[in-house]
């Protein structure tokens, strides 16, 4: 099993085995209980990758204490995971996002979306369109990040119901 984690407040998480892709978000403002969370989700399951995405934006639009707290939840998780002896990957946004940009053919939609993250923006839409499920940009960017690693599309993913809050 691969999962992938979009580490924020709100962690988007995404899970590949052979046999299905499930989507979940774990709602915790601490990182301490979204790793207890992480856990209690993982069980006893053995897992053969965890794909993190590598936070890479300091742009204006994020204060010096949202820079902080990302980076700080960032280090503790991935931290905590290493120390369970986890396999972690990092994965930089702009490279799971221009991959699948090219992938699902989506340049021209690109040019139609105004203003900061226009990837990510075109990306959510067109992952919830061909799931018809409405995903969040959490869950958006963990599916992005297995679909990027795995290099395949599911033919079906299973939106969970979200009982980590």
């Amino acid at each position: 099993m691969i999962l992938s984690l979009d580490i924020a407040t709100t962690m988007g998480v995404t899970e590949e085995t052979n046999h299905s892709t499930v989507t979940y978000e774990i709602k915790q403002a601490n990182p301490v209980l979204q790793y207890k969370a992480l856990k209690s989700l993982i069980g006893s399951r053995p897992i053969d990758l965890i794909l993190v995405e590598e936070f890479v934006y300091f742009g204006s639009g994020n204060s010096k204490k949202t820079i902080a707290n990302l980076l700080e939840r960032l280090g503790y998780l991935t931290n905590r995971l290493l120390e369970d002896g986890y396999i972690i990957k990092r994965i930089y946004p702009t490279s799971y996002q221009s991959a699948l940009i090219k992938k699902f053919n989506l340049q021209e939609a690109l040019k139609l979306v105004k203003g900061k993250s226009k990837k990510k923006k075109v990306i959510h839409k067109y992952l919830s369109s061909l799931y018809k499920l409405p995903f969040t940009n959490n869950e958006t960017d963990a599916l992005g990040m297995i679909i990027y690693h795995t290099n395949v599309v599911p033919k079906v993913v299973k939106r969970a119901k979200n009982v980590f809050s």
